[in-house]
């Protein structure tokens, strides 16, 4: 039986607020002054963009020294090189979400930014975008978890005590037994600047914000009548596979050349031969310009050539089709019909996928509904 992905249904929408990034981080570090300056070593190297050491945030260069009594991203440093203030970025209701806050939750993505674009990646124009976004995505992320937790205790959601310790136990062994260890474990707290009981007090939020989700969409149903509805829609679309030809090309610089070789087909000459005399696609020339099943709806190829080939009948060769690399002379064989995957082989999964697109829906109709009653602004 085929099995059938539905790559094309939009995912669940349902924010999902996480404890934290799982990144290690070496175990010494300290601070060190030179006759200028200080920098904040980490294992072998030193810190660079904003980090968070004993509460305090600060700002290092790329070249490691400490900025201060000046202004970064908009934050004040003070002499020592601290942060100055702690700017309200939101408020739900009489609780407000800082920038404090904020960088809490982005130091999780200090590590892999590293990784990714070097030290100094606070200062790399070509991300700062994507910094940026995540920033929005994350501050949304809070300003969402602090509505569920009013409305949890609102509607008397919140599970018992014991129910909530005991997953927080479960959770905090999970982390020792992923970090091996006392050692690695206390570790991973100091890189995410937080405490043991702070961990705790995140397990919680998320514990009862799941209850509270659950609750949003506990009535979210999909009849069979909508599966079908769906699957009859996007018949001939996303549950229709299969459809396509072998294909085979000629590519040439010029024009003139794509038409004198399109005559000699036309008079009989081998297609094949012609292709390993003739075409500059170093991938298939040696083929005989043979480039396999290709799919209609395949996105690897360019959009002209695909159109160039698929109306060709059986053995058929397409006139000259102009493309940012030449000109093609197309062959299609092995024609293939599409075949329209069974109602019944993609119901279950259909379901499932239109079931998360529903509940996403209404989890975020009912954030937007909550704003206005938890009178959440963003400054």
């Amino acid at each position: 039986m085929k099995k059938f992905k539905l790559t094309k249904l939009i995912a669940s929408s349902l924010i999902v607020i996480s404890v934290l990034g799982l990144n290690p981080i070496a175990a010494s570090a300290e601070w060190k002054q030179s006759n200028t300056n200080w920098w904040y070593t980490e294992g072998s190297s030193w810190a660079t963009g904003w980090k968070e050491i004993d509460g305090k945030w600060y700002y290092f260069n790329s070249d490691g020294y400490m900025a201060h009594d000046t202004e970064i991203d908009g934050y004040k440093l003070g002499s020592d090189g601290s942060w100055m203030q702690n700017t309200v970025l939101a408020t739900v209701g009489d609780e407000k979400i800082t920038k404090d806050d904020l960088n809490k939750v982005m130091n999780q993505y200090d590590n892999k930014l590293k990784q990714q674009y070097g030290n100094d990646y606070a200062t790399n124009d070509s991300i700062k975008a994507q910094i940026e976004k995540i920033k929005k995505q994350q501050l949304d992320n809070l300003v969402i978890q602090k509505m569920l937790l009013k409305k949890a205790t609102e509607l008397k959601l919140n599970p018992s005590d014991a129910e909530i310790n005991t997953q927080i136990d479960a959770e905090i062994s999970k982390y020792k037994t992923q970090y091996s260890g006392q050692a690695q474990y206390e570790s991973f707290l100091k890189q995410n600047g937080i405490n043991e009981d702070e961990l705790k007090n995140l397990i919680k939020s998320k514990i009862i914000t799941n209850a509270v989700e659950k609750d949003i969409v506990k009535n979210v149903v999909v009849t069979d009548e909508e599966i079908k509805t769906y699957y009859d829609k996007n018949k001939d679309t996303i549950f229709t596979a299969g459809a396509g030809a072998t294909v085979a090309h000629i590519l040439v610089a010029d024009e003139a050349k794509a038409k004198s070789l399109k005559a000699k087909l036309d008079a009989g000459a081998d297609f094949a031969t012609l292709a390993k005399e003739n075409s500059t696609d170093p991938g298939s020339k040696d083929k005989g310009g043979n480039l396999g099943f290709v799919p209609y709806n395949t996105t690897k190829l360019i959009t002209e050539f695909v159109s160039g080939f698929k109306n060709l009948k059986e053995g058929e060769v397409s006139e000259p089709v102009k493309s940012q690399y030449g000109y093609h002379l197309i062959k299609a064989t092995g024609l293939k019909s599409a075949e329209v995957i069974p109602f019944d082989q993609v119901k279950d999964e259909l379901k499932g996928a239109l079931l998360q697109q529903k509940q996403g829906a209404a989890f975020n109709s009912k954030i937007e509904e909550w704003k206005t009653g938890l009178k959440v602004k963003y400054n």
